[in-house]
């Protein structure tokens, strides 16, 4: 590459590509697209005109009056220049002005009063299903009349505004001078402690350099237990429904006392309730809400409100096809009648909140040993009543008829824990994966091995270019697909070997003029190189043509020191008259790969339908291709855990192959709408606005940025699983991720994330006091005790917060490896993007970043290289390497720009192939059909009459 010129992919807009720094991440600089839907309430029209005002109030001094007039005719900086605005829409959120501008300013002392004028801190309430209003918890509870139900009709936005009118805050800056001058400049008191701070470490020997870096102690789960998963769950509005849960359980059970201490009472007055369901739904639901709450009134303390759940939870075990039936009954009632919606509705929230609370006992007990047989019959349960499939359904609906009766943000929760539990978590992946690769007789490489391994491509590169350089060199042959070579398929671009004997650089190259015939003794020298021609540079290459064979063979006649050395006993026995021919380290080479040659489960898997497909395509015998990959073919008394898991998951791909690409659209406009969510620190709420103030906005955030982090998550339970039943099924959904603009979606919302991910990691920002716990305690006064005295359980970090970039990232990963065109539609600021999340040492989020940054490194010139050294470092430093890494230099760039569309066209074609061949009638519902003879020949006969 050449250094001075930008070798960024090639892109169809005319706009001029660079390379950014870490100075230029902002916002304002990165576009993103604006979600599909617009915030028109008041207080976000509101809040577009408020912005912050810099008076500086300096012209008593001369000096500072002076250095002011510089900054702002030569640097142009505005007298009013704005501090960022606290606005929840996303167009002023990209004309947010530089706060590095203003932090410069407040360092130098040219900041004066600040005065806010009507700043609303507060936007939109979009709560993703919630149908609640700020002051929801204090209102009566109760299910509702039918006149309530026109606010659970069809809507386009979920919540409507909080109107809260703030104090204004100024903040005043003393530039009185004191008797004596001082002529430096005045530093601001967070500044000087810096300063401070600094000083005191190099008077202690601490430099620059030894600074210890953030680390975060964080290991990636998908879940982390019933304690935070219920906290989770609930938003403030739902906790107005749990007192009239506990009236019903009073009436209906003679004695509560009982009921938590007797297992065998317990379970019969739960089979009393459920007998009820069948008859009327309300006077039995509350009850059973009640106690899969976990009798939260009727407890002392939080260990027995958590092992009252668990034992109430695993009773409910035995009646979940009634849950299952009442709960459907409802969510259609949701969904489609237009009377008696409120109390539809928080019957749907009992029913789903039961459920839900159900599927996390089973997750937790699936890892328990003696559990197996119980959680395996609550999965055949979910398994014989579709429950995925139907929940799957139920968001596609609402895609084309939002309502608020249906509670999406309560749906799409329940149906990411329902994944994990039907196909499993990151431990059962795992576990399921090594039974896999035992049922196909496949070895896996462990990637905690030390040993490093080279893929197929790889090798099949390096075995063409020893044929091609030592064209009597036998190779050892490996198992790997015959090639056959047709220029007029498709499946030529699937997989393309990047050998060095058919690089694009070889056409620069000279033909060697020697002959093999008269092998000259040594090489010829390199020519002069003459530095100037005329006065213009030229640039001269003395690297081999890879494309000819080797012109120096050795012969040698006699044994010497050195060739007893380097060959050994076995060497000697292959050539007995010691006819040298190959160099002994290309042999040792072709050795070395072939014992490390990996061809994992995927690998397979696509190689058998390309046999498939290109059968097919050239009307040969298809019979002796192996069905191995096609587990529904597996009996039924003979399949094990791990078949079943591979069957649940062709029977869910088969049912909603068709509702795909309308989940993925409201997942990805789920996410988007966090893309308006408003921080706040403690220390910046202006003067008389406490932390009660804004707990309606916190509690919005908290259930918006929740509803991100399942979202996410249902995309990387998909990807993983998929994968692992077959690739091509992976392939199919990433295909309709790309094409949903996924990649712009994921790198809007790091973007957003970026500013603030230190503060909201270490959970600097604010959030909601309300928690499961808290409100539960209230209903008993000695359980509000014993929680008071546990004190503040804050954790350290956010994980859920974790958990959702960790997604993301995954996710994007998933969506762009090994695919050079799609790796063109990252934004060109991605690399500075990744360096922000890279100052928090944690591998976890390191993985997938670094995995992109190796994949993106070769196709960047070498200014984008030294200013993003630290990612391609940490490549290095923690990624796992292969026995060919030519990533950073050496690939055909050319070559791989030149195949990418042809390769992306290829892909897609096989996996349209394999859906054909395996789901037809899911691709019908589409409107798709396979073309048959009679329609076939009539087309034939057309165009032969159209010739004539």
């Amino acid at each position: 590459m050449d250094e001075e010129s930008d070798d960024k992919y090639p892109d169809s807009g005319s706009h001029i590509t660079r390379s950014t720094s870490v100075d230029n991440l902002n916002l304002t600089q990165t576009e993103i697209n604006a979600p599909m839907f617009h915030d028109d309430t008041v207080t976000a029209n509101r809040m577009t005109k408020n912005r912050l005002r810099i008076d500086t109030g300096l012209a008593d001094n001369p000096l500072l009056s002076d250095l002011d007039i510089i900054l702002r005719n030569k640097l142009r900086i505005s007298p009013e220049s704005p501090v960022i605005s606290r606005n929840n829409s996303l167009n002023n959120l990209r004309s947010v002005s530089d706060p590095k501008k203003h932090a410069f300013m407040k360092e130098l002392g040219l900041d004066g009063d600040i005065a806010t004028v009507n700043q609303g801190l507060f936007g939109s309430r979009d709560s993703l299903g919630d149908s609640s209003n700020s002051d929801s918890s204090d209102e009566e509870s109760g299910l509702g009349d039918e006149e309530d139900d026109e606010e659970f009709t069809n809507v386009d936005e979920i919540d409507g505004p909080i109107g809260m009118h703030l104090p204004e805050k100024k903040t005043s800056v003393d530039t009185k001078q004191n008797d004596a001058v001082d002529y430096n400049l005045p530093a601001n008191q967070d500044f000087q402690k810096s300063i401070d701070k600094r000083v005191a470490e190099l008077e202690n020997g601490i430099s620059a350099e030894s600074q210890p870096v953030l680390k975060i102690d964080w290991k990636f789960q998908n879940t982390y237990g019933l304690e935070k998963e219920l906290n989770d769950w609930f938003s403030a509005s739902d906790y107005s429904n749990l007192a009239q849960t506990i009236n019903s359980f009073a009436r209906y059970v003679p004695n509560k006392n009982k009921f938590v201490t007797d297992d065998k009472y317990a379970r019969a007055m739960v089979e009393h309730f459920i007998k009820g369901l069948s008859e009327e739904i309300t006077p039995n639901l509350l009850p059973l809400f009640y106690i899969s709450m976990g009798n939260f009134s009727d407890v002392e303390c939080k260990e027995d409100h958590i092992r009252l759940i668990r034992r109430n939870n695993i009773i409910l075990f035995d009646s979940l096809l009634e849950i299952v039936r009442t709960f459907k009954t409802i969510a259609v009632a949701c969904r489609d009648e237009k009377a008696n919606l409120k109390k539809n509705t928080i019957l749907l929230f009992y029913t789903t909140t039961i459920l839900f609370i159900i599927t996390n006992v089973a997750i937790e007990k699936r890892n328990d040993d003696n559990s197996d047989d119980i959680v395996r019959e609550v999965i055949e349960i979910f398994d014989s009543s579709k429950m995925l499939q139907f929940l799957t359904e139920y968001i596609e609906y609402w895609r084309w008829n939002s309502r608020l009766s249906m509670r999406i943000r309560n749906i799409i929760s329940l149906l990411f824990n329902m994944f994990l539990l039907q196909f499993g978590d990151v431990k059962n992946y795992e576990e399921t994966k090594d039974k896999i690769y035992k049922f196909h007789n496949i070895k896996r490489r462990e990637k905690s091995s030390e040993r490093l391994f080279v893929s197929p491509l790889q090798f099949q590169a390096f075995q063409d270019d020893i044929t091609s350089r030592f064209p009597t060199f036998e190779m050892v042959e490996p198992d790997l697909p015959m090639s056959v070579d047709n220029t007029n398929s498709l499946s030529q671009f699937l997989e393309i070997a990047r050998s060095k004997a058919k690089s694009s650089l070889n056409s620069t190259l000279p033909i060697p003029e020697k002959q093999l015939a008269t092998p000259a003794p040594s090489p010829p020298m390199s020519p002069m190189l003459i530095p100037y021609n005329d006065g213009i540079k030229t640039r001269k290459s003395f690297q081999a043509n890879m494309a000819y064979p080797y012109l120096y063979p050795s012969d040698d006649e006699k044994t010497d020191d050195l060739s007893e050395r380097i060959m050994d006993k076995s060497f000697l026995d292959k050539n007995p008259k010691n006819d040298i021919f190959t160099p002994r380290s290309v042999e040792e080479a072709a050795e070395i790969l072939t014992g490390n040659l990996n061809i994992g489960l995927s690998v397979r898997q696509l190689w058998n339908e390309r046999d498939l497909f290109m059968a097919t395509e050239r009307g040969w015998d298809r019979d002796e291709i192996s069905k191995k990959f096609n587990y529904s073919l597996v009996p039924e008394g003979h399949d094990s855990d791990e078949i079943r898991i591979m069957k649940r998951i062709d029977s869910y791909y088969k049912d909603c192959f068709s509702s795909f690409n309308s989940l993925i659209f409201v997942l990805c406009q789920i996410m988007e709408s966090n893309l308006t969510n408003v921080e706040h620190k403690e220390d910046e709420l202006p003067k008389g606005v406490t932390v009660d103030h804004i707990i309606p906005q916190l509690e919005i955030v908290k259930a918006k940025e929740l509803s991100l982090k399942s979202s996410a998550g249902i995309l990387f339970i998909l990807l993983k699983w998929f994968k692992l039943n077959h690739v091509l099924k992976a392939e199919q959904f990433a295909v309709l991720l790309y094409d949903s603009g996924y990649i712009n979606t994921c790198c809007a919302i790091l973007g957003k994330y970026s500013l603030i991910y230190d503060d909201k990691v270490f959970n600097r920002t604010l959030q909601s006091p309300n928690t499961f716990w808290n409100m539960c305690s209230k209903f008993n006064d000695t359980y509000v005790e014993l929680l008071a005295k546990e004190g503040d359980n804050t954790e350290t970090v956010n994980e859920p917060l974790l958990t959702t970039i960790t997604y993301l990232l995954k996710v994007l990963k998933k969506v762009t490896g090994n695919k050079t065109h799609r790796l063109k539609s990252l934004p060109l600021s991605v690399g500075t993007l990744f360096k922000q999340y890279y100052r928090i040492f944690n591998l976890d989020i390191y993985h997938p970043m670094l995995r992109i940054i190796r994949e993106l490194t070769p196709f960047k010139n070498k200014r984008w290289k030294s200013e993003h050294m630290d990612l391609i470092s940490g490549v290095f430093l923690y990624e796992r390497l292969e026995l060919i890494d030519n990533w950073v230099t050496g690939k055909d760039i050319s070559a791989e720009l030149m195949d990418a569309y042809g390769q992306e066209v290829a892909l897609r074609a096989l996996v349209q192939f394999y859906n054909f061949e395996h789901y037809q009638k899911s691709l019908e519902e589409l409107g798709y059909m396979k073309r048959t003879i009679s329609s076939s020949n009539l087309l034939y006969k057309d165009s032969e009459c159209g010739n004539l």
